[in-house]
């Protein structure tokens, strides 16, 4: 009975070190873990670029996959919060100066470009740091009010 007990043992403990050794020596895997990490220090580029790397190694590496669909979502919010305060400089200059009544089509041609963008914004995201969702909501916000003002 102890034979069978140990032989169990050891089958289980070889099966244990092979997975082991596969997630730790694979490149693949090893460049996941890499793209995790440039993910969590907020640097989405290289995340997106390691994780492809990764990907594009094994296909079935779903850590790389999760990882390079989260960058690329993330990279899409920020682009969209540097766009936005872009604009909003942009507004406040012209509102500075006074508006004429083409500024005011501009800015609100502008604000709507702005308000489409937000909506089309991936929001139901899991992984998607919560500053970034909120600078980009806050920067909405914004925008909407300055529109709704123009609007009326």
């Amino acid at each position: 009975m102890k034979a069978k007990q140990y032989s169990i043992f050891i089958v289980v403990f070889v099966i244990a070190a092979a997975i082991f050794a596969f997630y730790t020596f694979n490149t693949s895997y090893q460049l996941s873990r890499q793209a995790k990490a440039y993910f969590e220090d907020m640097q989405y580029e290289k995340a997106y670029k390691v994780a492809k790397m990764a990907y594009d190694e094994d296909i079935y590496n779903r850590q790389a996959f999760t990882i390079m669909t989260q960058a690329k979502t993330a990279q899409e919010w920020t682009k969209f919060i540097k766009e936005s305060k872009t604009l909003l400089a942009w507004a406040r200059r012209l509102a500075s100066d006074g508006l004429s009544p083409a500024d005011q089509l501009r800015q609100k041609a502008a604000f709507e470009i702005v308000i489409g963008n937000y909506n089309k914004l991936q929001k139901n995201s899991p992984f998607l740091a919560s500053e970034l969702k909120d600078d980009a909501r806050a920067l909405y916000n914004e925008v909407r009010t300055r529109y709704y003002k123009l609007s009326s």
